[in-house]
């Protein structure tokens, strides 16, 4: 099983000096422990308050307000403290849910998933859809597939090359066009680091495999976004103090455009 391990979780309840200010998990911001609530696993699987904050194990802090804990539950915050299991389930035109199936792995962050459909003139009754999942680790990326006409899925594999800072947050997943084979495509990551800059790295669907990371110029305080434009480069866009821009990325080359703001 591959483990990931959780910022927003604490190793324990401590009292002493430094353990007086929390980070939240839903806002981010760094609080006095009493405007926060430590939620923490019980031994049957259940998170529950822990307004002491004494109760052992690994704690979640969230701000001490409904609409933060609301939000927290939307989020799966709590689903992720009490496992980080990545979990699959499917939905149908006719409004028919399918059963989850566990994929393995544990993750504090949300994974994100591309469909890779099968295509070319090679295609042969064995050659199934299939969804590629990309996790994010911190230090190190992690692919799987998953199979939703079977519910057959491979193991977690890290990519061979680290990023060069911690990425955090959920990455975005642009396909790239071009001419698939048997439903092999390349699909452009995007991760924000800890130092404020984005960094790209490629994969090909099927084969897990692509170029190493690109760094992109400048920095933000905020997750990127991401769409593939008919002119062949990817729209990336984040905001920031000063507003909202985007850079056009060229996944040819590396090259970008340049920062511009939003009108």
């Amino acid at each position: 099983m591959l483990a990931f391990a959780d910022p927003d979780l604490d190793n324990g309840p401590r009292t002493d000096r430094s353990a007086t200010m929390r980070m939240c998990a839903v806002t981010r911001e760094v609080r006095p422990i009493d405007e926060l609530i430590r939620f923490v696993v019980s031994p049957t699987g259940e998170v529950i308050p822990d307004l002491k904050r004494k109760l052992p194990g690994r704690g979640l802090w969230v701000a001490a307000d409904r609409a933060s804990v609301d939000r927290a539950a939307r989020k799966g915050l709590f689903a992720r403290a009490a496992n980080g299991n990545v979990l699959e389930t499917w939905y149908s035109i006719n409004g028919a849910w399918g059963g989850w199936i566990n994929i393995g792995g544990s993750t504090s962050n949300d994974p994100a998933a591309i469909a890779a459909p099968p295509g070319g003139d090679t295609v042969g009754p064995d050659v199934l859809f299939r969804d590629e999942l990309i996790a994010n680790n911190g230090s190190s990326v992690a692919v799987n597939w998953f199979e939703p006409t079977t519910g057959h899925h491979g193991g977690w594999g890290t990519f061979f090359d680290r990023p060069p800072t911690t990425l955090i947050g959920p990455p975005v997943l642009v396909p790239i066009p071009g001419r698939p084979q048997i439903g092999i495509f390349l699909v452009d990551i995007f991760l924000r680091g800890t130092d404020g800059r984005i960094y790209q790295r490629d994969f090909e669907t099927f084969g897990e495999s692509g170029q190493g990371w690109v760094v992109l110029a400048g920095s933000t305080a905020n997750p990127p976004d991401a769409v593939g434009t008919s002119d062949g480069n990817d729209q990336v866009v984040t905001t920031s103090g000063g507003g909202a821009a985007v850079d056009a990325f060229d996944h040819e080359n590396g090259a970008t455009s340049g920062w511009r703001p939003l009108q």
